[in-house]
């Protein structure tokens, strides 16, 4: 019996260091390629780069802001970080994530989800899991430490051991992974300057307008300010497009907002009620140009 439990328990930690191997090796894979905006940024550009701009925000900011549109008009240089399903604690990690690999950028567009103008409590998002292989880093560790609730900590256990990520996340880690072995260069839904558009299909709503006087109050945000300052950066907060709304904004921490809420007018711009569609986003990126030039 007891040369029984000794095996059990001989095999299981070979299976434990077997499954470990296998996820540190998929997330080394992935931090080596261009497959999520993470790895992206430090493998695509080169180090040291200089942005004229760079876009932070979620699927609105990724969907909304047409970097190809803006520099091919300005002769600028610019690069769409978005990811979608984030909130403004990724944004913040991703801007860290930015300036820690030695980027520079002359402004930072924060595209703000009307879910963060106020101070909240704040948890890790949903696609987050893009962030993992570079969590032995010290901002990303602090980061899941900091923002990760509930007993079972998967992001930041994963910092000892891998396969706890990777498994829970094996679709979006273990097999993208495997992809970069032969094309490590393919992006996740985004284009060379980290854009992506919806497919061009005209909303259907009878959604009533909607009229809000708010602050920007969310303290996260002069967090940011302060790191862009240190960085010789200017913050701007973008408030994209959103049909039927309109957000009057009273006070906004000393940040300049582009509130272009109400921008767009008919249901032939926009793909769904918080989402642009081609045309909206040309629309809406040539009024932002003129913040760029």
């Amino acid at each position: 019996m007891k040369k029984f439990i000794l095996n059990i328990i001989k095999y299981s930690l070979v299976a434990l260091l077997l499954v470990n191997v296998i996820s540190f090796a998929s997330l080394y894979l992935l931090s080596k390629s261009e497959f999520y905006k993470p790895s992206y940024l430090i493998n695509h550009f080169n180090k040291h780069t200089k942005f004229d701009y760079i876009v932070l925000g979620s699927s609105r900011g990724l969907t909304t802001i047409n970097t190809n549109q803006i520099d091919e008009a300005l002769g600028t240089k610019g690069v769409n970080l978005s990811i979608d399903d984030t909130g403004l604690p990724t944004h913040s990690l991703m801007l860290t994530h930015f300036f820690e690999n030695d980027f520079k950028t002359k402004k930072v567009i924060l595209t703000l989800d009307s879910a963060f103008f106020k101070d909240k409590k704040m948890d890790v998002s949903d696609n987050d899991y893009r962030f993992l292989p570079f969590v032995t880093n010290d901002y990303v560790r602090s980061y899941f430490t900091e923002y990760e609730n509930g007993v079972f900590k998967k992001y930041s256990f994963s910092g000892f051991f891998p396969f706890i990520g990777v498994s829970y996340y094996n679709l979006e880690l273990f097999f993208p992974s495997l992809v970069t072995i032969f094309s490590p260069q393919r992006h996740n839904r985004f284009d060379d300057n980290g854009n992506y558009r919806y497919p061009d299909k005209k909303l259907n709503s009878i959604k009533k307008l909607g009229i809000e006087n708010t602050n920007i109050s969310n303290l996260k945000l002069l967090e940011l300010k302060r790191m862009c300052t240190s960085n010789d950066a200017e913050l701007i907060i973008y408030i994209a497009p959103i049909y039927n709304t309109q957000f009057n904004i009273n006070k906004s921490l000393g940040i300049e907002v582009i509130n272009h809420t109400s921008l767009l007018k008919t249901t032939d711009n926009f793909y769904d009620v918080i989402h642009v569609n081609k045309k909206g986003r040309e629309i809406a990126t040539a009024a932002l140009m003129k913040y760029i030039n």
